[in-house]
């Protein structure tokens, strides 16, 4: 698979036997032609040879100059465009199969991103956006070039089944089918690549409408296995297959339809009215005058914040106290004491423009009803830290989290889930504010108009979404992706 630029490390190779699974997939009388448009170091090339598909029968395309030692067994042109060349030719294709480049098409340089945006979606008058990826512009040329009762199968990534741009695709391609089916891996396919994927194989051009066929496979040798059952137009006999709607599967739901994400409260002096255990009591401050809040990232390290997680925090000397004196407070002798103190004299600087704007100054609006919190800076990505502690708020280095409906304990932690999958996460990668030494930042907006697969089931959601939290934080977020997958999807 070659992703521009041509340089070896952009370039992630299929494993031999899945290309040849892929093939076997796909097999029919014998006398089909086949394209390769990201045909890389050619494995597909040789395993059709392999099969005794001869070099007449075998177009193969790369952007990449650098020739292979199996060009010579296809028509291959290298150097190509593929996604410019789709447009100006004339021939269609029996079979098209390939791994294509995953790369933002806003990274391409000008031309390549040119030819991307000019690809026609199949099924519609749209064309591909700016904002996707190039697997998809490559996925809707190929099925351009099919001839009927024609056949795809494509390596691609787990967001295929959820990521927004994409939907107008998913939501017609089986109706251009006779048979579709999504298989996907629980655990990489790749040896160098930790992210998701999926192999998408579609027989019957013009043969449709199909349903969608979905099979989940506990990993690549099983996968293989399910891909070679297609071959032989047999039963899938391994993996979880599930029958799923077209609309099931291409919407999803946005997260802004299930949760509220909203900063936390705005001090405009946090080095007045955050406060330690120890200097609350040096200042004699009764516990009633504050406050219990989060308010750095490193307070989110759990799936629940409960009562003995803040404790601990607060044992340790973070800053978890929020100076916030109700009215009958004021007059406490050390409340009023610290009121009182100057700016400059460890006292508040009251000419802040968030503070001399709100009316009583010494009281930090919060959200109301919080049911959990995110960092939108977190090197672990967005995840939600659950609030099971009465009154616990957080400051506006970190973001809250409100329910829009009531929902059980499992089902909030379902959809916590869906957040952690591998679709999500692509989303992510895209719906983000990149700093200059490459911190990712996520805006309340980002995470709210983020697409994620709709749970369909709920049950025992707390104890997964607990170990999986877990893994995230022993640095295993791949296999806390994994296991969300395999619960959500």
């Amino acid at each position: 698979m070659t992703r521009p630029p041509p340089a070896e490390s952009c370039k992630v190779y299929t494993p031999r036997p899945l290309a040849k699974a892929m093939v076997r997939a796909l097999a029919g009388g014998g006398k089909e032609t086949w394209l390769e448009p990201s045909a890389g170091r050619g494995v597909f090339i040789e395993v059709l040879s392999d099969a005794g598909v001869p070099r007449s029968r075998i177009t193969a395309i790369d952007l990449d100059h650098h020739k292979s030692s199996v060009d010579a067994l296809a028509a291959t042109y290298r150097g190509v465009d593929f996604l410019s060349w789709s447009v100006s030719i004339p021939h269609r294709f029996d079979r098209v199969i390939g791994n294509p480049p995953y790369i933002p098409i806003s990274r391409l340089d000008h031309d390549l991103r040119r030819s991307a945006t000019m690809v026609r979606v199949p099924g519609g008058r749209s064309t591909v956006p700016a904002k996707a990826n190039t697997w998809y512009a490559f996925l809707s040329a190929s099925l351009h070039l099919l001839k009927r009762n024609g056949g795809i199968a494509f390596i691609l990534p787990a967001g295929w089944e959820y990521t927004t741009y994409a939907q107008p695709l998913r939501s017609c391609l089986p109706s251009l089918f006779a048979e579709v089916y999504c298989l996907r891996c629980r655990t990489p396919l790749f040896d160098s690549v930790q992210e998701g994927s999926v192999v998408l194989v579609c027989k019957g051009y013009e043969g449709g409408p199909a349903s969608v066929r979905r099979i989940e496979c506990s990993g690549r040798d099983e996968l293989i296995a399910a891909l070679l059952s297609l071959g032989n137009n047999a039963a899938c006999p391994v993996g979880d297959v599930r029958q799923a709607s077209c609309a099931h599967l291409s919407d999803g739901c946005r997260l802004g339809d299930v949760i509220e994400v909203g900063i936390g409260g705005v001090t405009g002096d946090a080095d007045y009215f955050l406060l330690t255990e120890k200097r609350r009591l040096s200042l004699g401050l009764p516990s009633r005058s504050l406050r219990p809040v989060l308010s750095r990232c490193r307070h989110l390290r759990a799936a629940r914040v409960t009562q003995q997680v803040w404790e601990d925090m607060c044992a340790r000397g973070e800053r978890v106290w929020l100076f916030c004196p109700p009215e009958h407070l004021l007059e406490h002798p050390a409340v009023a004491a610290y009121l009182s103190f100057g700016y400059g004299s460890a006292g508040c600087d009251r000419n802040r423009y968030k503070i001399q704007n709100r009316s009583p100054w010494y009281r930090t609006p919060l959200p109301r009803r919080i049911d959990g919190f995110i960092s939108g800076m977190s090197s672990l990505g967005p995840w939600i830290a659950f609030r099971d502690m009465p009154g616990l708020a957080a400051t506006n280095t970190l973001y809250t989290v409100r329910f829009r409906q009531r929902l059980t304990d499992d089902e909030k932690c379902s959809f916590a889930l869906a957040l952690l999958t591998g679709a999500a996460r692509e989303g992510l990668s895209i719906a983000c504010r990149i700093y200059a030494d490459g911190l990712r930042k996520h805006e309340p907006r980002d995470l709210m108009d983020l697409r994620i697969p709709e749970p369909t089931r709920s049950r025992g959601a707390q104890t997964i979404y607990s170990k999986a939290v877990d893994l995230l934080f022993e640095d295993r977020p791949m296999d806390a992706m994994a296991m969300a997958d395999d619960f959500v999807l």
